[in-house]
């Protein structure tokens, strides 16, 4: 994922973190970040696709989909601690608490 960064410029420091970070991985906690990475990713598109077309039951549906998120990286942190999910799981508090905000707006206007 990196390769390309560090050959463009050889001291960027964000590839080099997470060169560095990665490393410490095994292969199959490598395979486990990519798998759930994409899931996580492809589901958030998906509502995003609906919530752009105005869909009003999608906003309580990606709060529940980002909530299930949330609770499984809290088992996952509890089985396998690390700062990754802690991170993951800010982001997706954080897009909760703009999805409901923007989900009142809505509903009042």
């Amino acid at each position: 994922m990196t390769a390309h960064e560090i050959t463009e410029d050889p001291n960027d420091r964000v590839a080099a973190f997470l060169m560095h970070a990665a490393q410490g991985f095994s292969v199959g906690t490598q395979d486990f970040y990519a798998t759930y990475l994409i899931g996580h990713g492809v589901l958030k598109l998906v509502v995003v696709a609906l919530l752009a077309r105005g869909v009003l039951w999608a906003y309580p549906l990606a709060v529940a989909v980002l909530g299930g998120f949330i609770l499984y990286q809290a088992h996952r942190f509890v089985m396998h601690p690390g700062i990754g999910l802690v991170l993951l799981s800010l982001l997706d508090l954080a897009v909760i608490a703009l999805t409901v905000i923007e989900y009142r707006r809505i509903k009042t206007a």
